[in-house]
């Protein structure tokens, strides 16, 4: 029977958090609600990245940097072909202008559409020469805007105008989430994944 341990609890709890939420996605029953899904898949790959904070007030930004650089390192070439298989749909959303702080910062201005393409361009670059951190990177940076717009009460649900964007970034995290999660438990168990965000009551990290 798994000892957990103050320095293990970091892997075990983030593969059985990731795990709950994934599995909650099957609980779904109308997939034309593609918030729900969305939103279970996104908490799952939340529970994956996210890092102890002290503070309660960084960014979580780095946390995701830091977890898609760790997962590439770990791949053993899965997350490449599951990648190459949804590329035309994470190609278009990198395309998605409501995806864009830029947009969302200056709107349409000449500096948003250089950054735009700049974006994409550097991203198709690291992709063909197998720099998935950067790729992913950059894809995330979009996705955690419709996150944003979701989950901080700036859309409608089910007649949400970002339903363009909504059902191709579900099918995306639908490919990606399970994948990081194959990866990271068979792969992650001997890296050191630190203090997980809120261990739960009588755990190791659980505070004294």
């Amino acid at each position: 029977m798994l000892k957990l341990t103050y320095e293990n609890q970091g892997y075990w709890d983030r593969l059985h958090r990731a795990q709950s939420w994934i599995s909650r996605v099957e609980t779904f029953q109308e997939w034309d609600d593609y918030h729900g899904p969305f939103m279970a898949y996104w908490i799952a790959f939340n529970a994956l990245y996210g890092r102890h904070d002290e503070l309660r007030g960084k960014n979580d930004i780095d946390d995701i940097k830091w977890f898609l650089s760790r997962i590439c390192e770990l791949d053993d070439g899965s997350l490449s072909q599951t990648l190459s298989g949804i590329k035309r749909k994470t190609d278009r959303l990198l395309k998605d202008q409501f995806l864009s702080r830029t947009y969302w910062e200056e709107g349409s201005s000449s500096r948003f559409k250089e950054k735009q393409k700049e974006d994409f361009e550097k991203a198709q670059t690291a992709y063909d020469r197998g720099k998935l951190r950067g790729y992913l990177t950059i894809l995330f940076d979009r996705l955690r805007v419709l996150r944003n717009q979701i989950l901080h009460g700036c859309s409608t649900d089910r007649k949400s105008l970002n339903k363009n964007s909504l059902r191709p970034a579900l099918e995306i995290l639908e490919a990606l989430v399970p994948q990081f999660w194959e990866i990271f438990k068979a792969h992650g168990q001997k890296s050191d994944w630190g203090k997980i965000p809120y261990p739960r009551k009588d755990s190791p990290q659980h505070p004294k």
